[in-house]
């Protein structure tokens, strides 16, 4: 027996019996992990929509402070994004809002033993701005004006997409 191991061996190869899989699980998608609940994370995370506010409140003051002109574009851009994100949050929360008076008052009903009835899109969408009129009303402003500004808005689209040939006529 020679004291060292020849090195002239051929080398094993390794054979892979069973493959050991692991897929990335996301969260988000996994049973697992629970059933997502908006209201609960709005809640949870409410902070963070406060802290996106006072942001936007310096990212403003940045733009009155900045001299340079194509900086000022750049974070005038950003702070649009920035409010029209806020805006569309705001009036989901709105719309969630209204959903869950109405859901409120239907349940109170169908206890008293009333036939239950869900609401569509359309007559949200009424509800929704009967409360934006009320609203104006309530701030002070003119809901007649407001009104004939949009219909003016809505003429000109639709003047907009007739041909300039019968435009003339």
């Amino acid at each position: 027996q020679p004291t060292e191991m020849s090195s002239k061996r051929p080398v094993t190869r390794k054979r892979v019996i069973v493959q050991e899989t692991k897929k990335p699980r996301d969260p988000r998608f996994e049973g697992m992990s629970g059933v997502f609940n908006p209201d609960i994370f709005d809640r949870s995370y409410g902070f963070i929509y406060e802290m996106e506010e006072n942001e936007l409140k310096e990212l403003k003051k940045e733009i009155e402070k900045t001299k340079d002109l194509q900086k000022k574009q750049e974070l005038s851009q950003e702070y649009n994004v920035r409010m029209s994100r806020l805006n569309a949050r705001k009036l989901k929360e709105k719309r969630q809002e209204i959903k869950r008076e109405v859901k409120k008052e239907e349940m109170e009903k169908v206890k008293q033993g009333k036939k239950p009835f869900f609401l569509k899109k359309g007559d949200l969408k009424k509800i929704e701005l009967t409360k934006k009129f009320q609203e104006m009303k309530s701030k002070g402003k003119d809901v007649d004006k407001y009104l004939e500004q949009k219909r003016k808005r809505k003429a000109q689209k639709q003047h907009v997409k007739i041909p300039k040939t019968r435009r003339s006529q």
